[in-house]
């Protein structure tokens, strides 16, 4: 059997680095800004604030569409309050100063924001502070037992993605390995980038009146057509689920698959609602943790 797993948030403590980041990303704006750390503080509280009276419109943009939702998922959150500024600004003097001065020195504020996540998520685990969650080299080691092999795809580069599960004790290749081991490495998945013009998939799932999914992952979904996989397993529904579950209802190829959304503390309603529907039954499955995920494949074994 093959699980195909998001990296971030899933094998690893999230909170933690997304909380790294936000600071990262304070120290740069008052640096670029010309703030103090209250200031650049208070500014990116305030757009959240005015981001979450409709939630609905804001996320993490790719070429016109919003690649994941606010709320969704931290890093995306960070993209989305740059994008309302860009936008915005013109409402409130104080963005428009900081604007200005970012464009000073990047092309884009997606670019800044870009050049954050980067820099901080980097300088992160070069300080040592990247673990994987505690059990796991347990986690691993009970699915391989069950026959189950792990394909590690995500957004992250694969040398991360080797590091933390390395460092765990757990042994992983990459593309370029002469043989696949057990767990697999294939990063730099692009699951945010739209392509318009990929005809090989809709352009949207429906998820409410107000929520849309964009489909057309290009690089995502060539993944998904190699691996072939029985389950996926992702904390960012847009990012990570789907695409899978939309293959699963509409691709015969995928008729055994089940898709698994971890559930973390800032997931949307929307997200669960949406999969309790009842067309989802025994297809699509809710965690509360990646430590629970042998236990799960056990009993959809049985």
């Amino acid at each position: 059997m093959k699980l195909v797993s998001d990296f971030d948030g899933i094998w690893t403590n999230q909170a933690i680095e997304a909380e790294y980041v936000r600071d990262f990303i304070i120290k740069s704006l008052c640096e670029t800004g010309d703030l103090d750390v209250t200031q650049a503080d208070r500014l990116l509280t305030n757009c959240k604030s005015e981001i979450n009276k409709e939630p609905h419109n804001y996320g993490w943009f790719n070429n016109g569409m919003i690649a994941a939702h606010y709320h969704e998922d931290p890093y995306g959150d960070n993209n989305a309050i740059f994008d309302y500024i860009d936008k915005y600004a013109d409402l409130n003097p104080e963005l428009v100063k900081l604007k200005e001065a970012i464009l000073k020195k990047y092309a884009s504020l997606a670019d800044f924001s870009q050049y954050c996540f980067i820099e901080s998520t980097t300088k992160f685990k070069n300080e040592g502070k990247l673990v994987a969650v505690e059990t796991t080299g347990k986690i691993v080691k009970d699915l391989n037992s069950m026959n189950v092999n792990i394909i590690v795809v995500s957004n992250s580069k694969t040398e991360k993605i080797k590091y933390l599960f390395t460092n765990a004790g757990v042994e992983i290749t990459d593309e370029n390995s002469p043989q696949r081991k057990r767990v697999h490495a294939r990063g730099d998945a692009q699951k945010y980038v739209m392509d318009k013009l990929y005809t090989e998939l809709p352009e949207f799932i429906e998820v409410s009146e107000k929520i849309s999914i964009p489909l057309r992952r290009s690089r995502y979904h060539k993944i998904l057509m190699e691996e072939k996989p029985d389950f996926v397993i992702g904390d960012v529904f847009s990012l990570d689920i789907a695409l899978p579950l939309y293959l699963r209802m509409n691709d015969e190829s995928f008729r055994n698959l089940k898709v698994i959304q971890r559930v973390q503390p800032y997931t949307p309603d929307w997200v669960t609602d949406f999969l309790k529907r009842d067309e989802f039954e025994n297809i699509a499955y809710t965690v509360n943790s990646v430590e629970e995920l042998p236990g799960l494949i056990l009993n959809l074994n049985q």
